[in-house]
C-alpha cells in the first residue's frame, strides 16, 4: 500500500483536499444526498452523468452553488444514448441502452464506433452546457475513461472543450483489491501518457473515502478549511450518494472532518 501511494497523502499538513461526489443526476436520492453533503461543506466537487433521469434537476440546483466544481461523468455502460446514430450499435444491448464494459478489453476500435463514442461523450457535455452547468473536470461512469482504447478519444473531448481537469486513475486501494506491478505499471503509463501535452492538470491521487479511511492514521484531521499554503499533494476522495456504502462513507467522511470546511476549489 505505502509501497504505492505517497506518505504525504497521509500528512494533513501536506495536503489540499476534495471530496468529490459521483453519479449525481442518477435519481432523485443520489441527488438530495449530493447537495445535502454540499450545504454541510463535506462535499466539494461533483460529477454529473448527462443521460441520467434526474440530471435536468440536477443542473437547475448546480447553478446556485457556483462554489463547487462541477463536471461530467462520461459514460457509456447505463441508461439510453443521447445520440442515435448506428456506430454506436457495438455497445448497446437488445434495449438499446448503454453497456460498454467490455470496452475495458478492447486494444483497438473501429473508426465508426470511435466516432461514435466521440459524438455521445460531445452530446452528454453539450446537453450539460445548454442547461447551465458547464463541465470543470472530466471522469467517468465506471472509471471507463481510463480504458486504453478510449484515451484518444478523451484527449479529444479535451480538446473541443479546453478542459484540463481529468481524474487519474484510483491510486488508493482497499486491502482486498491490491495493485499488483502490471497494473501499477499501466496506471503510471496512462498517467504519463495523459500528461504528456503539458495541460491537464491532474490530482496527486485519488481514491475512495472508505479505502483512504483504512489507511489514515487515527483520530479526526484538522479541517481542512486552512489548507497548507503550499500543499504537497491534492488529494481527491470519491464518495457515492445514494449508492451500498454511502452511509460508511460519510461516517468516515465525519470522523476525520467533525467540522464542515468551507467548499474548496479542485485546483489552488
Amino acid at each position: 500500500m505505502f509501497s504505492v501511494v505517497r506518505r504525504s497523502l497521509f500528512d494533513p499538513a501536506s495536503i489540499r483536499l476534495i471530496v468529490t461526489a459521483d453519479d449525481v443526476g442518477l435519481s432523485e436520492a443520489v441527488n438530495r444526498e449530493t447537495f445535502t453533503l454540499i450545504d454541510d461543506g463535506l462535499v466539494t466537487a461533483a460529477s454529473i452523468i448527462a443521460n441520467a433521469p434526474e440530471m435536468q434537476s440536477a443542473c437547475d440546483r448546480a447553478r446556485r452553488y457556483p462554489g463547487v466544481d462541477w463536471g461530467v461523468h462520461l459514460n457509456l455502460t447505463e441508461g439510453a444514448p443521447i445520440t442515435s446514430g448506428a456506430g454506436l450499435a457495438p455497445i448497446l444491448d437488445s434495449g438499446g441502452r448503454l453497456c460498454g464494459g467490455q470496452l475495458w478489453q478492447s486494444t483497438r476500435l473501429d473508426n465508426s464506433l470511435r466516432r461514435a463514442i466521440f459524438d455521445e461523450w460531445k452530446a452528454q457535455i453539450d446537453r450539460l452546457i445548454e442547461l447551465g452547468a458547464r463541465p470543470t473536470h472530466l471522469d467517468s461512469h465506471h472509471h471507463l475513461h481510463f480504458a486504453p482504447a478510449l484515451f484518444p478519444i478523451v484527449k479529444a473531448i479535451q480538446a473541443e472543450y479546453g478542459i484540463r481537469r481529468v481524474r487519474p486513475p484510483v491510486l488508493i486501494l482497499s486491502d482486498d483489491d491490491p495493485h499488483s506491478l502490471p497494473r501499477r505499471v499501466r496506471k503510471a503509463l496512462w498517467r504519463l501518457a495523459m500528461g504528456m501535452d503539458g495541460h491537464t492538470e491532474l490530482v496527486t491521487a485519488c481514491g475512495d473515502a472508505l479505502s483512504y479511511f483504512a489507511h489514515a492514521h487515527a483520530g479526526p484531521l484538522p479541517d481542512p478549511r486552512s489548507p497548507p499554503e503550499r500543499p504537497e499533494a491534492v488529494l481527491e476522495l470519491i464518495v457515492h450518494p445514494g449508492g451500498d456504502t454511502f452511509e460508511r462513507e460519510i461516517e468516515a467522511i465525519r470522523s476525520m472532518w467533525p467540522a464542515p470546511p468551507r467548499p474548496l476549489r479542485r485546483f489552488a
